[in-house]
């Protein structure tokens, strides 16, 4: 296997590895089929970027040779500002490597994140035109350069504003480099991206870019990535429902009604009702005034959006492909059915799991009352051979007074009948004791009725118990760091969650209760940056946005802080908290009219609410005085 390089590695003698450009903010490398190096052309003195091939088997295949030289070949002849320059392709120690100019910029999908989970339209719309008119000069050659793997992360926005269109590793149609029919790729491409034809494995086309346009800026615009194109839209299709992917203006109310229509065009299925060609899909956006846009939440309306023409032939009979597609749906629908029988499947057997763990739980509940009524029994016949012991005592004394002799073998009699009786108490108590085996489920399941009736102490032992039979179990080591936290032991309860991630590395609960932990201790950036890991494993969690924006405003980032909160309601508009803590930030930064405007939404959603009635009273007070 091929492996990554190391810095201060030379290739070719001329190119010294620096780092690698394509790693995620935790350190990990964003995947795909290839890795990108920071390196020094020591030749010509200048940075470049180096692209690696990554190979899991020990010798290259021909199929993946062909397909990296198909991308130096293709960058190659191709000139346009929004496309990087190749300069050189070598292979070296097994691998194939391609030098091109060093692009500087975030990706797309960082920029997303940067301004708190979608793009404001205005941009969004400049880098649309900007990718538009470089597929534009792509689809104007013959045949048409299609790339194919239009998504976010192979988007670069520049310092100054210019975007950039990377990774052609799964393009094709240049003359000369591949048969233009030749359309199934041996990379996978990234399914919430791609358009139906391709991940059938069908002939890709100009139109099929502009599909990957729509889902690529369905996700800048919404912070979602849109539907599978086959396994959720098309069945719902098929079945005679409605298409089940929600309009952009629904899930972001900024974002004009028009404009969302344009780009969800783009996303449909059939390829005949999406935009002609680039340049058309270009013409449209541009026509449209962002100002004059009615900003409408749109019901169940058609969702087919007939922006842009259809060819005069829509009428005509049903044809041989269209009964293809047709079958093809109805194999796919009967696929899906049976899908569908499996998850029911899956639920049902989850829920007997459920039924059998709450049975164990209440017999274990059951024996637990069992044993304490016994224990208070055999304290009370303890307290009785006590006072028996004490009265036979009593008798002896008696007797040796009266009579002055009495033989040891009386008084060793008395104490082992005595000890005898006790003995064997004790051994019953000890044998009850003993007879109760319990799980490690079991003590969870009495761990979390404990910690449900506010007794950390219980819930503490429970959960370290349960911890003991199974040191594996993350959802214990998540229960018991509640449970410090709840005590006041932020750093206990730091190590749990931290052994509960490890347990389970995608475990968005972990990361973010590790969150309030740090900010309980006032360490917001390692809190904030839970958050963030919390919100990319669960987007739609509003109390992570709610909690992330907590924390900004404490480091007084108080603009970043409404816009977490903004998230928060936007996923839950009831919560009354939200509006005091957004309301709190607009007081911070002097804004009192939208401050009291949240405190009177506060109320009006909790008339209990004591934070909103105080902060209402004071905002009132501060409006009067300016």
């Amino acid at each position: 296997m091929v492996s990554a390089l190391s810095p201060e590695t030379v290739l070719q003698n001329r190119y010294r590895i620096i780092s690698r450009l394509d790693t995620k903010p935790d350190g990990k490398a964003k995947g795909g089929m290839g890795a990108v190096y920071l390196a020094v052309d020591t030749r010509l003195s200048c940075e470049v970027a180096v692209k690696q091939t990554i190979n899991e088997n020990a010798e290259l295949s021909e199929e993946m040779t062909k397909a990296f030289e198909r991308e130096a070949k293709l960058l190659a002849i191709l000139r346009h500002p929004s496309l990087p320059r190749v300069t050189n392709h070598f292979i070296e120690d097994n691998a194939q490597f391609l030098v091109m100019d060093l692009v500087h910029g975030n990706d797309l999908d960082d920029v997303r994140r940067d301004y708190g989970g979608w793009l404001p339209v205005e941009l969004a719309l400049n880098l649309a035109d900007q990718l538009l008119a470089v597929l534009e000069y792509l689809h104007s050659h013959n045949p048409p350069v299609i790339h194919r793997d239009i998504k976010p992360s192979n988007l670069k926005l520049t310092q100054n504003g210019h975007l950039m269109l990377l990774d052609f590793g799964l393009a094709k149609g240049t003359v000369g480099l591949m048969s233009q029919h030749n359309d199934r790729s041996l990379f996978a491409m990234t399914e919430a991206y791609a358009s139906p034809e391709q991940l059938e494995g069908e002939i890709t086309e100009a139109r099929s870019d502009l599909f990957s346009v729509g889902a690529t800026f369905y996700e800048l615009l919404t912070g979602q990535a849109p539907l599978h194109a086959l396994t959720k839209r098309a069945f719902a299709l098929a079945m005679r429902k409605p298409d089940p992917l929600c309009p952009i203006h629904e899930l972001n109310m900024d974002v004009p009604v028009e404009i969302s229509r344009i780009f969800m065009q783009a996303l449909a299925l059939d390829i005949e009702n999406r935009p002609s060609s680039a340049s058309e899909f270009r013409r449209v956006l541009g026509q449209t005034e962002i100002e004059n846009e009615l900003q409408t939440v749109q019901g169940d309306e058609d969702r087919t959006f007939p922006l842009f023409s259809r060819s005069e032939s829509e009428d005509r009979l049903v044809t041989d492909t269209e009964k293809d597609l047709i079958k093809g749906i109805e194999q796919l629908r009967l696929r899906a059915e049976r899908a569908e029988e499996l998850v029911q499947e899956q639920r049902q057997r989850q829920e007997a799991e459920k039924r059998h763990q709450a049975e164990s739980a209440r017999k274990q509940r059951e024996a637990e009352v069992a044993r304490q009524k016994e224990i208070k029994r055999l304290k009370i016949e303890e307290a009785k051979l006590q006072e028996e012991k004490k009265r036979l005592e009593r008798a002896i004394i008696l007797e040796e007074a009266k009579e002055k002799k009495v033989t040891t073998w009386k008084r060793v009699g008395v104490a082992v009948l005595t000890i005898t009786i006790l003995g064997g108490l004790f051994w019953l108590a000890s044998g009850l004791f003993s007879s109760v085996s319990n799980t490690a489920s079991d003590y969870y399941g009495i761990a979390y009725n404990c910690e449900k009736e506010m007794d950390n102490d219980c819930a503490l032992a429970n959960f370290s118990k349960a911890i003991e039979l199974r040191p594996d179990f993350p959802e214990a080591y998540l229960g018991r760091g509640t449970a410090y936290v709840n005590k006041g032991s932020y750093d206990d309860a730091i190590t749990d969650y931290s052994r509960a991630i490890e347990l389970r590395n995608a475990f968005a609960t972990a990361y973010h209760n590790r969150g309030v932990a740090y900010a309980r201790k006032g360490n917001f950036d390692n809190a904030i940056r839970d958050y963030n890991q919390a919100i990319e494993l669960e987007p739609n969690d509003a109390s992570t946005y709610h909690n992330r924006g907590l924390a900004n405003a404490k480091k007084g980032n108080y603009e970043q802080a409404i816009k977490d909160y903004n998230r928060a309601i936007n996923i839950k508009p009831n919560d009354a908290g939200v509006h005091v803590s957004r309301g709190v930030a607009f007081s911070k930064k002097g804004n009192i009219d939208q401050a009291i405007a949240d405190y009177r939404m506060a109320l009006k959603l909790d008339p209990t609410d004591k934070d909103a009635k105080n902060n209402l009273e004071v905002a009132l007070k501060e409006q009067k005085l300016k």
